[in-house]
């Protein structure tokens, strides 16, 4: 069978005009968005120049960092001791685990770094006074003790008071003590 020739342009001119035609229109699409299109305007985004002096310090900026290493220094190696007069004083715990165990107390202490701390347990009539010392944790400070049961005459509700060095903070408290 034979194809009419007509037919065989025919399709040969639409293969040809379809796609000059959709690159025309891409083309005016394009120019109408960058004729139409007005940029926003982007010079108030730009961040201003640094400003940091990277030349060398002068005699006074040398001067001042020096004054400020001293003081820094100086200031470092006078920690507080328990002779301060700020020592805060927390009881965390104080107790037995069990009927006829040694007696714990553990405290927390903020202002002082080193000395002792002085535990007095009373009951009536009945007085003894036990010294710790200030010991550093991982980050606090703390005066922790054991007491034997055998320091207590008496079971029952005994009075604790601990204080450190030589400052007039007291702590107190009462505790439970089975012999």
């Amino acid at each position: 069978m034979k194809i009419n020739d007509n037919t065989k342009k025919s399709r040969k001119k639409w293969i040809i005009i379809i796609p000059l035609l959709l690159v025309l229109l891409g083309g005016a699409a394009f120019a109408a968005y960058t004729f139409l299109y007005k940029p926003k305007d982007t010079s108030s985004d730009i961040r201003p120049v640094n400003t940091v002096d990277y030349s060398p310090p002068t005699k006074t900026e040398k001067d001042e960092a020096a004054t400020i290493k001293e003081n820094s220094i100086k200031n470092s190696e006078t920690p507080p001791t328990a002779d301060s007069k700020n020592v805060d004083i927390l009881i965390s715990r104080a107790g037995q685990s069990a009927p006829g165990l040694p007696v714990v107390v553990r405290t927390l202490i903020e202002g002082a770094t080193s000395g002792s701390c002085e535990m007095t347990f009373t009951k009536g009539s009945a007085t003894f006074t036990k010294n710790f010392e200030i010991k550093q944790d991982a980050t606090t400070y703390t005066c922790n003790g054991d007491i034997e049961i055998n320091n207590f005459n008496d079971s029952g509700d005994w009075s604790l008071k601990i204080s450190v060095g030589a400052s007039s903070t007291q702590m107190e408290g009462t505790l439970h003590v089975q012999k």
